[in-house]
């Protein structure tokens, strides 16, 4: 681990972590205010989820593990031990601790231990813009805002008022995916982005595991639903776009921007037609970049300004950065690492269980800032998949079982079996 970067203030500065729902890699140019307000700030460009699924996400974020210590692989799994996670941990770091949104229990009306305050959605699966329930810690009550808006508004009350030090983890739902394709954004937002041609990519499958190659190519039909499904999607994101650009003015009209510290990211992201793979259940838990390459910004104390990193990144890493600043020792072993350092030669693990697409086995994998290896639970020549993801980000090539990446291969396996290890002590 490298030197911090700069240096802190010698007050805890806030911290507030938002994390949208389904949200791309790709889909961060269509956010022009969060954008320009982290300028100040540094792009993770390599960030990739351990897991690239909805709970498995929030519970690693929570617990600051991989599944492969915490055991959460699907969105039917929950988290144990409530009382060993971000939330009393940064309780004891002095923190006032806020939650906001979307939380991996499956109903939002239960006890949790860690926040001083909280504005849960009733059901961990609840995605409706109208009509949801919201637990405050001792009641129930049915907002008749636009979910998102309701949700930003609620965090911005926390951010202002709550005692200093805070911690506010916000989880809008938008830009969802719902099993049908259904999109729900504002009614102001409904003519935005119509211009929009998404570019479905060609794959010929050429190379690919045999559950790969055994799909058929997308019909008209399918592509247009898809263009439509990513509209809708980037419709939905004007609303967390303005969201933050809310949360960012109220940091500075109460003169807290400049210490408070604002990380966003997102779950996972969704498959557009790539490889194939594009209508539900094949959308998300993907071995590829659509589904686990996302976006990651940050700004506040300790972040160099106006920087870009390749250097790979995953959900652990905003644990482990909380509970640095918060200056904590967490009660269980984690895998992040500080995000404020410099951490060369990183190597981040990926891991599935379930095969969205028919026939897929489970797996785990590597990704570093220039290559993904995945090792499937089959037998050669499906088990292996090796992109050079710096001159083939289509994944359109695997060169898993091409002579001249032989030792790269052998080195990128050796790295996956080390990590396997080490998420186990």
């Amino acid at each position: 681990m490298g030197p911090l970067l700069t240096g802190c203030t010698l007050k805890k500065p806030n911290i507030l972590v938002i994390t949208a729902d389904d949200m791309r890699y790709d889909h961060l140019p269509f956010m022009p205010q969060t954008q320009q307000l982290f300028g100040p700030g540094r792009e993770f460009t390599a960030c990739r989820q351990n897991v690239a699924l909805c709970q498995p996400h929030r519970i690693g974020f929570l617990k600051g593990q991989y599944a492969k210590r915490n055991g959460v692989y699907t969105n039917t799994q929950y988290m144990a031990q409530a009382s060993e996670s971000l939330g009393p941990w940064m309780q004891q770091g002095g923190y006032s601790t806020a939650l906001v949104g979307k939380y991996p229990l499956p109903f939002g009306s239960a006890p949790l231990a860690g926040w001083n305050v909280r504005r849960t959605l009733q059901n961990d699966s609840e995605q409706n813009a109208y009509g949801y329930g919201v637990y405050d810690g001792s009641s129930v009550t049915f907002p008749t805002e636009y979910q998102s808006d309701y949700l930003f508004d609620q965090a911005r009350g926390f951010v202002t008022t709550l005692p200093r030090p805070w911690f506010c983890w916000l989880t809008p739902t938008n830009p969802h995916v719902g099993f049908d394709w259904s999109l729900q954004p504002r009614p102001e937002d409904l003519d935005d982005w119509l211009d929009v041609e998404w570019p479905i990519a060609d794959d010929d499958m050429v190379g690919k595991p045999s559950w790969m190659q055994s799909l058929p190519p997308l019909s008209e039909e399918v592509r247009a639903a898809i263009r439509s499904g990513a509209i809708g999607q980037l419709q939905e994101l004007r609303s967390v776009d303005d969201g933050i650009a809310s949360l960012f003015a109220a940091l500075a009209a109460t003169n807290q921007l400049s210490n408070t510290i604002v990380i966003f990211t997102s779950d996972n992201g969704v498959m557009y037609g790539e490889h194939r793979i594009g209508l539900v259940p094949s959308l998300k838990n993907c071995p590829y970049e659509p589904s686990m390459h996302v976006p990651l910004l940050a700004r506040g104390p300790g972040f160099v300004s106006g920087s870009t990193t390749n250097m790979p990144a995953c959900a652990q890493d905003i644990t482990a950065t909380c509970l640095a600043v918060a200056k904590v020792t967490p009660s269980i072993p984690i895998d992040g690492r500080d995000l404020r350092t410099n951490i060369t030669g990183r190597v981040l693990l990926h891991e599935r269980v379930g095969g969205p697409v028919a026939g897929m086995p489970n797996g785990v994998g590597v990704s570093t800032s220039t290559r993904k290896l995945w090792r499937h639970d089959a037998e050669d020549p499906d088990r292996y998949e090796m992109y050079l993801l710096d001159t083939d980000p289509n994944e359109l090539v695997n060169v898993a079982y091409d002579p001249s990446f032989a030792a790269e291969r052998a080195a990128l396996e050796a790295a996956l079996d080390a990590e396997l290890e080490a998420a186990l002590v």
